[in-house]
């Protein structure tokens, strides 16, 4: 077992023993999305997302909305 040094972001180091991980994603790794597909869940999609229109921040916008009405009403 390999030891690591860990600095926190107030710079006290620690020698550790305990293994790191390692958060590089392994190049086998499958696609999250398909090409040709729409992402997103079609609940909260903007009306623009859906007909693969420009999508810009106010998709966002428009899905913060559908989930805070999901929140309050269920």
């Amino acid at each position: 077992m390999t030891s690591s040094l860990l600095t926190s972001y107030f710079g006290v180091s620690i020698k550790s023993s305990w293994p790191t991980l390692d958060w590089r994603e392994p190049k086998d790794a499958p696609e999250l999305t398909v090409p040709g597909t729409i992402p997103g869940t079609p609940k909260f999609m903007a009306p623009e997302q859906i007909e693969e229109a420009k999508v810009d921040h106010h998709a966002a916008l428009f899905a913060l909305g559908c989930l805070l009405q999901f929140i309050a009403t269920g």
